[in-house]
């Protein structure tokens, strides 16, 4: 029988090296994790299973919320986000997970695609694509009243839509809960309408940026549309005043839309039995974007740094009103903003005053031809900013407005026979802002 070895210093030397090496590796990996550009492990999450998939809950911006997570993500870690209603005829949900895809959601109920709603999306896709490392690009789902908040944040952040399945969609708050066309009112949804917006009964009948109206970023951003909806009368969101209105619109603007029509069915139920063409539709447009971003870092670790809509002008700048006259220099408070103004019209009558509508409360200003003695009326406030131009420098007033529709004045100031030229309007506001044209 062989006696132990004795247990000399040396060995235990060489023990406490081996440690020491081991902890100084564990050091190193958990500093490579912590350091920049490493996703950090998101905390407070519950797990659980749903249809078979993890599924993780937790709170963002004070609201439940949830991600599920496909057992073998695809390449680029694609996202499809149910805007309302989780869990309802998610068949295309199950058959994405299937594929790679995460599915989204966070609770947003009684907001109706409202900005403060969309303040809450902006939190959620943050917090997902950070901790999560999914694609920058998102793919909206909206079911029912959930479509007024995926055409609302892709009108808001288009450039992170890949595209959108809209089912059965509510386009225009006004069809439904308001009742304004052949849809049943409700009066109680319509008072949480007015509550989310923070508008009168009179400024939300009047609103100008519900989806049917406020297609054109989409439009620019070239996000394919697919909707599905039923052949019959759909007695709670009218078809023909929601989905086929932004069918008809957003072809006009140059977009790509798709309307599959279910046979004998009205608003219920949703999806379709075979979710394939959904499914089709959304691997299409997404998995390539994702694939393309795989292996790289979160591009944006705050709300502040997600892209906003280019500022648009209601003409082509940098023109008065006109392409024979073009601006020469704008003051530094006015560039970068939204512009709407109308066209010249005949020099023999008052220059046209208009009116658009804003989502939010801004800052407005007008750029007012020196012609004549004239001066526009209250609460208009003179500044010490000019406009310049081939004619001359304009005076620039101004004036804090609320949302809704902003009134421009027209411009009755008159030398000789000839009248001064329509205003043109700067509008100043948060990321969130948006401008109508002039009317």
């Amino acid at each position: 029988m062989t006696a132990n070895k004795p247990v000399t210093a040396s060995s235990h030397t060489r023990r406490r090296r081996r440690l020491g090496m081991l902890a100084l590796t564990l050091a190193v990996l958990f500093a490579a994790l912590a350091a920049p550009g490493a996703l950090a492990a998101p905390k407070g999450i519950k797990t659980s299973k749903w249809k078979g998939y993890e599924r993780h809950d937790f709170n963002v911006a004070g609201r439940g919320a949830l991600l599920v997570l496909p057992k073998d993500p695809a390449p680029g870690k694609p996202w499809i986000w149910r805007t309302e209603f989780f869990g309802v005829a998610a068949q295309a949900d199950v058959a994405l997970l299937d594929k790679g895809f995460h599915v989204a959601y966070v609770s947003m109920g009684g907001l109706f695609g409202a900005p403060v709603a969309l303040d809450i999306m902006d939190e959620y896709y943050v917090y997902v694509v950070k901790h999560y490392g999914l694609s920058p690009k998102t793919v909206l789902e909206g079911f029912s009243r959930g479509g007024l908040y995926a055409f609302n944040w892709a009108a808001r952040r288009p450039g992170l839509v890949a595209c959108i399945y809209a089912d059965a969609p509510v386009c225009d708050f006004k069809s439904w809960p308001g009742g304004a066309g052949r849809s049943r009112y409700s009066h109680r949804e319509w008072m949480n309408v007015l509550k989310a917006y923070g508008m009168s009964n009179k400024e939300a009948r009047a609103y100008k940026f519900n989806p049917v109206d406020n297609l054109q970023p989409l439009a620019d951003a070239d996000i394919p549309i697919l909707c599905v909806i039923g052949d019959r009368h759909d007695w709670i969101v009218p078809i023909e005043e929601n989905a086929l209105l932004v069918e008809k619109r957003y072809k006009k603007l140059g977009g790509e839309i798709k309307v599959i029509r279910k046979p004998k069915c009205g608003h219920r139920p949703h999806s379709l039995k075979d979710p394939k063409p959904i499914v089709d539709f959304v691997v299409k447009h997404a998995a390539k974007t994702a694939a393309e971003s795989a292996g790289k870092s979160a591009k944006w670790k705050s709300v502040e740094e997600l892209p906003t809509p280019p500022k648009a002008w209601d003409t082509p700048p940098p023109t008065r009103t006109s392409d024979r006259f073009k601006l020469k220099d704008l003051p530094a408070e006015l560039k970068g903003l939204t512009c709407v103004t109308k066209p010249r019209g005949s020099s023999s009558r008052p220059g046209a005053g208009f009116k658009f509508a804003v989502n939010e409360p801004a800052e407005v200003f007008i750029a007012v031809h020196n012609r004549g003695d004239y001066t526009p009326p209250a609460p208009w406030k003179k500044t010490d900013l000019k406009v310049t131009w081939e004619r001359g420098d304009d005076t620039v007033y101004k004036r804090r407005v609320d949302a809704g529709t902003v009134k421009v004045p027209p411009h009755t100031g008159k030398e000789g026979s000839y009248y001064g030229f329509p205003h043109m309007a700067f509008v100043k506001g948060s990321s969130r802002l948006s401008v109508g044209k002039a009317e």
